[in-house]
This record gives C-alpha cells, sequence and structure tokens, in this order.
C-alpha cells in the first residue's frame, strides 16, 4: 500500500522541489521551513529527510543533518546519502567514524559495479585536508585519480589539490 495517495504523493513532490530550490539559492530557513511541516506527518519520508540534511548541513546544524541522513538511510540504503553522512560526520571532528562510514561507502561499490568509488575516496581526501591530515588527502586523492573520476571529480580533486599546496610550508 502507497504511503501517499495521488493527490497527497503531488504535494509532496511540489514541498520537496520548492525546499530544494530555497537550499540550492541559499535559503537553507526557507527549505527547512517547508520540510518540517511535511516531516512531522511523514518522518520517514527518505527524500525529505536527505534534503532536510543538506538543509540543516548549511545553517551549520551538523547534528540535525546527521540525525536525517540516518532516518533517511534506515529506508532506504543510498550510496551518495552514505557518502555524504561521512561528510557529516566527519565535519563533527569524528574522523574514525567518518573513515568507517566511507569504507562501507567503498564496499558497497565493490559490491555493485554501477557505484563509482570516486565520491567517497574525495569526501576522504576532503575530511583529511580539513584536519590536516596532508598524507592521508594526498593518499585519497591518488586513490581518485586511480578510479577513473569524472570531470567534475577531477575538478574537485584540483581544488583539494589547491588547498593542500597553499597550506604547505
Amino acid at each position: 500500500m502507497p504511503i501517499f495517495g495521488r493527490g497527497e504523493a503531488r504535494t509532496r513532490m511540489r514541498a520537496l522541489e520548492r525546499a530544494g530550490a530555497h537550499r540550492q539559492q541559499g535559503d537553507a530557513a526557507a527549505a527547512v521551513d517547508e520540510l518540517a511541516p511535511l516531516l512531522v506527518e511523514h518522518p520517514d519520508d527518505p527524500a525529505a529527510n536527505v534534503e532536510m540534511a543538506r538543509s540543516l548541513q548549511l545553517l551549520g546544524d551538523l547534528a540535525g543533518a546527521e540525525e536525517h541522513y540516518r532516518r533517511s538511510l534506515r529506508v532506504t540504503l543510498s550510496y551518495p546519502i552514505v557518502v555524504e553522512l561521512a561528510g557529516v560526520i566527519g565535519s563533527l571532528g569524528r574522523f574514525q567514524e567518518a573513515d568507517e562510514t566511507l569504507d562501507a561507502a567503498l564496499l558497497m561499490c565493490e559490491k555493485d559495479p554501477t557505484l563509482h568509488p570516486g565520491e567517497a575516496h574525495l569526501m576522504r581526501a576532503m575530511l583529511a585536508a580539513g584536519s590536516g591530515r596532508r598524507d592521508d588527502a594526498e593518499a585519497a586523492l591518488s586513490k581518485l585519480d586511480d578510479s577513473k573520476p569524472s570531470d567534475e571529480l577531477r575538478v574537485y580533486a584540483r581544488r583539494v589539490r589547491e588547498r593542500l599546496d597553499a597550506t604547505a610550508g
């Protein structure tokens, strides 16, 4: 039995679209306001929880973001969301747990050849660079290079390398 009726599903999708647009335009608070009633009514909606997590992350509420990523993952296991969760965990200073979460994401890639490990390697590099672990960042960037990343991931990797070079000394 579907969770939502037809009209309700349409209303939910519109709310998610509006929230995503607010967040992408830099108004994360408006996104939260849009999502809160939806999540009160449907606390296990994975898409709403991910959008809420991303909005809270922009607002600096990392603990709240972590909670909503975990709610989403309890309903639907998703590689990109596992990687995003690892980023939040690392931003909270729990680097070992973040590394373990990224290891789980990489295991997902091993089990499913349609997934690309580049996002996990890039996240590991970003977390390591941000916490001053230069050697770990460079090792993760090397693994990223070996994974034959997309052009978009190469751009992000170049930014991490530039940041590493700027702080070398």
